[in-house]
């Protein structure tokens, strides 16, 4: 098995698109269609679901699943969305090896980012 995606559900896939391109990877995605978009992260792709593109009744939004990415500087990205005031989940903190925090996207979707403290 091999992972190559993970995305999230946006109630409004427009503003959802919006808050990952200019809040949090201040870039453009690498692919976009009417149902998705996605931005490369390393060997995986992350990505935001269109559900208006399907009938789908029982879409649930925020926090199935709690996307965790790891950067090269946690405490960087950290100033940067508190700076754009996005709202925190989990402040910073160490946890087993791990400088660590978690905030909300624009659908209220957790996103976890941690990077590994060194000794």
């Amino acid at each position: 098995m091999k992972l190559n995606s993970i995305y999230v559900s946006a109630k409004d896939f427009d503003r959802a698109t919006r808050w990952y391109k200019d809040v949090l990877f201040d870039r453009e995605p690498d692919n976009r269609t009417d149902r998705f978009v996605f931005w490369k992260l390393g060997g995986v792709h992350f990505g935001v679901f269109n559900p208006e593109m399907v009938e789908h009744s029982n879409i649930e939004f925020g926090n199935n699943c709690v996307p965790n990415i790891e950067v090269d500087d946690v405490d960087k990205l950290y100033e940067r969305l508190k700076e754009k005031k996005v709202e925190m989940v989990m402040e910073r903190n160490d946890v087993n090896g791990t400088r660590i925090f978690q905030c909300y996207d624009s659908e209220k979707n957790v996103i976890e980012f941690y990077h590994w403290i060194k000794d």
